[in-house]
């Protein structure tokens, strides 16, 4: 039973990977905001985590001067969401003014969690 319950629950991370790399990779198409600095575009990125552990994480790539810095705000975010038990799929743009910049009509991540939502429904519905 140990290792029925171990390889279902590598399946699913397998498989929210799968997604929040896509989720990801959409956001970074649609993105419609001017890249200054790239802190912003660089905070975008995306983990699984398993029971508080990031099992799994990408984006938060490296663009222009302020690169290591929107790297640096996105893990911090990531890690923050990822306590807490349960399998969790985070999706992130780490800069704390992301939201202002989304609320002037600019879409930093909303293509990308808009896609997550439609995703995971499918998947729950196909699995």
């Amino acid at each position: 039973m140990d290792d029925f319950r171990k390889d279902t629950i590598n399946g699913i991370l397998e498989d929210l990977k799968f997604i929040a790399q896509g989720c990801y990779d959409e956001a970074m198409r649609r993105k419609s905001f001017t890249n200054d600095s790239g802190a912003l575009s660089s905070s975008i990125g995306w983990a699984i985590s398993l029971d508080g552990n990031i099992v799994y994480s990408g984006g938060l790539v490296s663009i222009g001067q302020g690169g290591s810095v929107g790297q640096s705000q996105g893990r911090k975010a990531i890690d923050e969401l990822a306590r807490g038990n349960g399998i969790k799929l985070i999706l992130v743009a780490g800069m704390d003014y992301a939201s202002e910049v989304e609320a002037r009509g600019f879409d930093v991540n909303t293509s990308g969690e808009l896609l997550a939502d439609e995703m995971i429904s499918w998947w729950l519905e196909h699995a």
